[in-house]
């Protein structure tokens, strides 16, 4: 592959855009192969362009690299799939395809990091009971959490409290539906990294974060 580190996170995520599993069951040998086909249809590449043109003309919300450390392709307010989010970092590729439903903390020990995935507006259809956490947007620099059941003060919950001292990183991923009004599944606004401010309770844990860039309007919905 010819892409810089960058490019090639792009190409991945443009690839499962495209075809939605994993190389050895689509038929293809390359990445490269798979995303060429497109070539054969010129006029899907123009709608294509136009789209992207339209869109980009439409953009109100300037993202930026979030840095820290963290992978360059990561941006605040940029929106993503879970398995974008995944593929950014590293733990899914062209081979390998995050499989099933996961959980909504993921940690990515090289990184010190762990990422947060949060649906504000939970049906009862797609979240059961013991996944029904009373997560929601406190004002625009602070965000209420609650934390898997297993959680507690003095158990793994411990990681949250002494974030400080373990310069341990939390990323928040939020949307408002798990699907849009055609059924689609909704992506993922990245929030950002959150810092530790209080906790309640135990298993699970009720936690406050300080965002450390602003929530987005359409988010807030206080008075």
């Amino acid at each position: 592959s010819s892409f810089d580190p960058q490019e090639d996170v792009f190409a991945t995520m443009f690839y499962y855009t495209l075809y939605n599993d994993k190389i050895d069951k689509t038929g293809f040998q390359t990445r490269e192969e798979a995303i060429a086909t497109l070539s054969r249809y010129p006029l899907f590449i123009a709608e294509i362009r136009e789209i992207i043109d339209y869109q980009l003309s439409q953009i109100s919300v300037k993202t930026f690299q979030i840095g820290q450390g963290l992978p360059d392709t990561l941006e605040q307010y940029g929106c993503y799939t879970r398995e974008e989010v995944f593929t950014i970092f590293g733990r899914q590729t062209v081979n390998k395809r995050m499989q099933g439903s996961v959980a909504g903390v993921f940690n990515i020990e090289e990184l010190n990091t762990e990422l947060f995935f949060v649906t504000l507006n939970k049906s009862d259809k797609d979240f059961s009971p013991s996944t029904q956490y009373d997560d929601y947007v406190v004002s625009e620099y602070k965000f209420h959490w609650q934390s898997q059941n297993s959680d507690s003060h003095k158990g793994r919950g411990l990681r949250f409290v002494e974030q400080a001292k373990n310069k341990k990183k939390f990323l928040l991923f939020v949307r408002e539906y798990k699907r849009d009004g055609f059924g689609n599944t909704c992506p993922f606004c990245c929030f950002g990294l959150v810092d530790y401010i209080s906790s309640t309770g135990d298993k699970p844990m009720s936690i406050n974060w300080r965002m450390q860039h602003p929530i987005l309007p359409q988010f807030l919905k206080i008075g």
